[in-house]
Order: structure tokens, then sequence, then C-alpha cells
């Protein structure tokens, strides 16, 4: 876990709603934006969905949480169901709310910078050298060696071969050298292959043919974002399908992942959903994250200049 993913699991409010809409389990950083102590919470705090929430609670939208003096405080939800039962853990994402951001930007920033680094490393010398070491191999092979020897060699091609093909995998996993190069399609095409082969899930792709290149950093940390969903689904290790989108609606451009993967809440998905969401910010878009008891869909809008 990087510090900026330990900065956010910390910052996260939460809570979970029971089948019934009462309140569970608020985490320190939901009394502390709400203005409460954990006593003073138990004692007068409220304990229904309704009696927090002002106006509308739909999840995945803009609310308002009523503070502990009274005082309007805007979020924005997302629920996590846990399965179907009913209840789910419910997310706050404070608007305007200062929470450390100059440090999350820098190290979600210095995070992206360290991934580039290293698979460019990654690409451009081990890949490299394993396919240099592959060509010498190559050309022992056509002399006349005796069985013993030309079965060693047999053996040194074979698992040079498989390790080059781990090194570009895990480089294209890590970040794809297209993305700076030929832009964010051609980047998740190469991705979304290399994904597939390494792992259960499978990827349809729709890219609208009036998606255009967007600037290098937005497509950057748009490319992060999917990269934390898709990365998630990979340690769940089960077979998921995916829907990823690419298009412009009402001279917007936007990108949708919808999978239908089951999440039960956790701490790591909270956490997941958090990064998300600040990558979103960092990349000046509109963030809608639904989570459903089978499936996510992830939906970012991006205004063209």
């Amino acid at each position: 876990m990087t510090t900026a993913h330990a900065l956010l699991s910390s910052r996260v409010p939460s809570f979970r709603r029971t089948a019934d809409g009462e309140i569970s389990s608020p985490n320190t950083a939901l009394l502390s934006l709400l203005g409460y102590s954990a006593e003073a919470f138990a004692d007068s705090g409220p304990r229904t969905v309704r009696e927090l929430i002002s106006g509308e609670q739909t999840p995945s939208s803009t609310v308002t949480l009523v503070g502990a003096a009274g005082n309007p405080i805007p979020v924005r939800l997302i629920e996590m169901p846990e399965g179907d039962s009913g209840a789910a853990t419910w997310l706050c994402f404070a608007i305007g709310e200062s929470v450390d951001k100059a440090l999350i930007d820098f190290l979600l920033s210095r995070d992206d910078e360290d991934k580039a680094r290293m698979a460019r490393r990654l690409h451009d010398t081990t890949a490299q050298n394993l396919a240099a070491l592959s060509m010498n191999l190559s050309m022992l092979d056509g002399m006349q060696l005796g069985e013993n020897a030309q079965h060693l060699l047999d053996e040194c091609l074979a698992l040079t071969r498989e390790c080059l093909s781990e090194v570009r995998s895990l480089s294209y996993s890590i970040q794809p050298p297209l993305l700076g190069e030929l832009g964010l399609v051609s980047a998740l095409r190469s991705y979304v292959d290399a994904y597939g082969k390494r792992t259960n899930a499978s990827i349809d792709l729709r890219i609208s043919p009036d998606f255009s290149r967007l600037p290098g950093e937005t497509e950057a940390r748009l490319f992060a974002i999917l990269q934390e969903r898709l990365s998630w689904l990979e340690r769940t290790r089960k077979p998921v399908h995916c829907i990823l989108e690419l298009g412009v609606e009402d001279g917007e451009s936007f990108i949708l992942l919808s999978d239908d993967a089951i999440c039960p809440p956790s701490e790591a998905l909270s956490l997941s959903y958090a990064v998300i969401q600040e990558r979103a910010r960092l990349a000046g878009a509109r963030l809608t994250i639904t989570a459903r008891p089978r499936g996510t869909e992830i939906r970012v809008i991006i205004a063209r200049s």
C-alpha cells in the first residue's frame, strides 16, 4: 500500500446502513466530519439515514448531511451493497473540504511517475536484454551440439522466451509505453489485450470514432482510474466480464467501465474507490460510481475545451 493509499484510507468517512435504514458502525472520519465525539454520537447522533441526510438519499450522488450543530455538509455518496441483504456500506466524500489534498496530489503524481519510469525500464532495458539473449541462444541452436547440450539449450531458450513474455506483460500492466506516444485509445487497446491474456476477465472494448485525444496529463490520469479498477478486479481472481466504452455525448467525452463482479464491502474496496475519486479530481473530471450487488459502473465525464 502506498503512502497516498494509506492516507486516503484513514480519511474516508463511512458508515454501514442496515436493511432497515439504520446507521451502524460510523468510523472516526465520519464522526469528525459531522462534528461528533464517539460518545456524543452514541447519545444524540442520528439513528437512521433519513435523519442523517437532508433531502434525497440517492447513492452515487451529491447529498447534504446534517452536522452535529445542524450545519449542512455536502458530500458525494458511494454505496457498496452487502450482497442481496439490503444492507450496505456508504462512503461520504466531502465536497470542498481540504483533506490533505496537496499531499495526496503530490503522492499520487509521484506514484504515476514511478510507474511510468518502472515500465520504461522494463520495456527498454530488461526486455531488450532478454530479447538479445534469446537471439544469441537461437544462434547456438544452429550449431552441432551433443544431445545433453542441445537439451540444456532448448530449456534455456524456452525459459528466456517465457521471461521475455512475462516482462513485457508486466511492463504493459504497469503502464503501456504507447500511452505517452500514441494516446489513451492505443494504450487501452494494448492494455486490454494483455489484461485478458493474463486474467480470467473478458473486456468488451467499445471506442466511438468521435472520441479524440485529450491533453497528455489528463489521459494519463484517466488511464490510472481504469487501471485502479481493473487491478482490483484482477486481485479477486474470479472470472469477470467488463464493458469499457469511450465516447462523446453532449459535447463532452466520457469513459464508462462496467463489470459484473461481486465485491463485498471492505476497507480495501473503500480505499480503491477513494483513490479513483481523487484521480478523477486531479483530472478535472466528473465521476459517478454506481455499485450494485452484482457489478459496478464507473462513469467519468471530461469537458472538452
